[in-house]
């Protein structure tokens, strides 16, 4: 099978450590017929698999040895895929100066033109600065992605974590217009997920209110 073909293979499949020595074999045929690209894939591929089994220390170790040695203009979609994941992985490891480290270093390499990319972008801010305890820069990067043309998953996210971070503000006026559009969204999306976390901020709304019996029933 050539290395377009096993990679193809092995990305269909929900891959465990038990899929690690097939996957560095691809890595040796990488090697040997000098496929640069499929080699950064591989590596890309596992870190995704140590990020599963929440081996951040290893899956760190490979992102960064990789955002320090790839040609990020030659690979630039793939330079932007590890410094996503290392973003990631600090966000997890609630290391968010480093995080906002890497994710800076992102928006000097993401094609400005590509809403999806700007958006996932603004994203991520938005939860590095909501850790940061900067609530207001948080929300700005929240409002810019409801500015720019999201599709309706990321608009339905994007207000959630609008309504959360008005709630913990105690801006009850505001999460509440929020969370309805929000509702209306998961909706009509059939988000189970989206409806369930709403029905929560729902609830710590009512809280807010002192309206423990609303709250209850939220909840049930």
């Amino acid at each position: 099978m050539s290395i377009k073909e096993v990679y193809n293979e092995l990305s269909k499949r929900d891959l465990t450590l038990a899929d690690f020595k097939a996957i560095v074999e691809l890595k040796n045929q990488c090697i040997m017929e000098m496929n640069q690209e499929y080699l950064y894939l591989c590596d890309i591929m596992i870190v995704d698999l140590y990020i599963n089994e929440n081996l951040l220390d290893d899956a760190l170790n490979i992102t960064l040895k990789n955002i320090n040695g790839i040609d990020s203009i030659v690979f630039k979609k793939l330079y932007v895929s590890f410094l996503e994941r290392a973003i990631y992985i600090f966000i997890q490891k609630k290391n968010f100066k480093s995080a906002y480290r890497y994710a800076d270093m992102k928006r000097k390499a993401i094609d400005l033109e590509n809403i999806d990319e700007v958006n996932r972008w603004y994203l991520e801010m938005a939860y590095i600065f909501a850790e940061l305890n900067q609530k207001d820069k948080a929300l700005l990067n929240l409002k810019a992605i409801l500015s720019n043309y999201p599709n309706d998953t990321l608009k339905a996210l994007t207000l959630s974590n609008i309504t959360k971070l008005y709630i913990d503000q105690k801006q009850i006026a505001e999460a509440k217009n929020s969370l309805n559009d929000c509702i209306t969204l998961v909706y009509k999306l059939d988000d189970e997920e989206g409806i369930t976390y709403c029905e929560y901020l729902n609830a710590k709304l009512h809280i807010l209110e002192n309206n423990y019996k609303l709250a209850k029933q939220s909840f049930q």
